[in-house]
């Protein structure tokens, strides 16, 4: 569902990317929570590939008592046929109940334990019928102004029993590093694997590793997953979905939490498969979460969502600072940043029946400096520069007839500057409240792309990758790291 995202901009963070139905694979590489719950769709990856396909979208929650794990996940999948197969539409549920076999990754001084292995089996069942996937997309974009999406129910229903086995292992690479440029924390290789078969004849599974940086209070990772599946699933749609998903995935994501004195934390996490040039992401609460690392001294860590009103674009960006900065500095606060953010590019309204998707990366420099105009009223005024690179997209768009009929896409290394306000609180108490850690702000960024692009044919022809800018709104937290 294209930028429904937009119509909640300040959302706390949730996710599925393309997990296993059934299988439950902790929300991040932390300890498994008590509860955790996962808002997925296509619109919360990426601009460029998103094209409100296949797993559309979904719901994913799991929770935890002493060794006991269950698992609930929906999904609306479609096929709007744009390989030449038959249109279709159809909607899976999996509820699984496990039970882990083995798992330390909490149960002892973890600043001291190299090896953190997880293993839970466990089984359940999978129905792929109508559950009103239709209704609930159409809704939405209907509330957004989107186009509906009407396609045809597959005529096949199944409710096929599930036996699965789930497994990973974190090796603590270095505890309580203190880089001069990059983050403190924990680093450590997460390795990951998942089996799943089913009394329908499906078999399903996938074998991943990623780079993990662990925090007191919160977690980032990075790395890759090769998904597999054999046999046939019981629909058309759903078949189409598996193939589509099939082969490598890219992912990363974010963990906030547990923030302040508070129980609850959220996470992120957009993964995409270069073969099938699918896109997912999950926005997620967690409920009780685990903290990754318990050693050393804690230093400050920023995660914050971005929202860019003008173009309905959605982003994150994550702060620090480094080491070498608490001696060499300009302001209160001087951090390095990584910033990615896409959705649709401002400045085209003459694009008529077209739209210019925009996905854009960046690293930079923001000094922040922080005043109290009154009382406990926290206010953090900062400036930014960063440079890194840029992709737009002109694609047909809508009801409207297109004005381009070709779509045009170009790439291009890009430089952006900006300057904000974040507004927070502070009694000064010492106690480390929730709503001490939130930060709301409000800024303007600009951007400029190296070189411009053309789209169109004969006399109609039109630039873009043209330089833009706007308002940016922000919801974020600063952790104990």
């Amino acid at each position: 569902m294209r930028h429904t995202f937009a119509l909640l901009p300040l959302l706390l963070p949730s996710v599925v990317l393309a997990q296993v139905s059934g299988v439950p694979e902790p929300p991040s590489p932390t300890p498994l929570p008590t509860f955790w719950i996962g808002m997925s769709n296509d619109t919360f990856g990426d601009a460029i590939r998103n094209d409100d396909d296949f797993r559309t979208a979904g719901v994913r929650g799991g929770g935890r008592l002493g060794r006991w794990v269950v698992e609930v996940d929906g999904s609306i999948l479609t096929n709007r046929g744009r390989d030449g197969s038959a249109p279709g539409r159809v909607d899976e549920l999996s509820y699984t109940l496990g039970y882990a076999l083995y798992d330390d990754e909490r149960e002892q001084e973890r600043s001291e334990q190299r090896w953190r292995s997880l293993i839970i089996i466990g089984g359940g069942a999978r129905t792929v019928t109508r559950l009103g996937g239709e209704a609930i997309q159409n809704g939405l974009h209907s509330l957004a102004s989107f186009p509906l999406v009407y396609l045809p129910y597959d005529r096949e229903r199944a409710t096929d029993a599930l036996a699965y086995v789930y497994a990973r292992s974190l090796w603590l690479v270095a505890a309580n590093a203190k880089p001069e440029l990059a983050p403190a924390g924990d680093f450590g290789v997460q390795g990951e694997a998942s089996a799943l078969t089913t009394t329908g004849g499906q078999q399903q599974g996938f074998l991943g590793a990623k780079a993990v940086l662990l925090g007191r209070q919160g977690a980032a990772w990075i790395g890759g997953r090769w998904e597999w599946h054999r046999g046939n699933a019981p629909s058309p749609t759903a078949n189409h979905v598996l193939d589509h998903e099939t082969g490598p995935w890219l992912l990363a994501g974010v963990q906030a939490g547990p923030l302040g004195d508070s129980n609850v934390g959220v996470y992120l996490q957009g993964a995409l498969n270069p073969r099938g040039n699918a896109v997912d992401g999950t926005l997620g609460l967690i409920i009780a979460p685990q903290p990754g690392r318990s050693g050393g001294e804690p230093v400050r860590f920023d995660q914050t969502l971005l929202y860019f009103p003008d173009g309905g674009a959605i982003g994150l960006q994550v702060r620090w600072r480094p080491r070498w900065f608490f001696e060499h500095g300009l302001s209160q606060r001087d951090t390095l940043f990584l910033d990615y953010h896409f959705g649709w590019a401002p400045g085209y309204d003459d694009f008529t029946g077209d739209v210019v998707d925009a996905n854009q990366v960046l690293a930079g420099f923001q000094p922040t400096w922080t005043w109290h105009p009154f009382s406990a009223f926290l206010t953090e005024g900062w400036v930014a520069a960063g440079a890194g690179y840029r992709v737009e997209q002109v694609r047909p768009y809508g009801d409207k007839t297109p004005r381009f009929a070709a779509s045009a896409k170009a790439y291009r290394p890009v430089v952006q500057g900006g300057a904000g306000v974040r507004l927070g609180w502070d009694d000064g108490t010492g106690v480390d409240h929730l709503w001490e850690r939130l930060r709301l702000g409000i800024g303007y960024s600009a951007y400029v792309p190296f070189w411009r692009a053309t789209v169109g044919t004969g006399a109609d022809q039109a630039e873009f990758m043209k330089p833009g800018g706007g308002v940016e709104l922000s919801l974020g937290a600063h952790l104990a790291w």
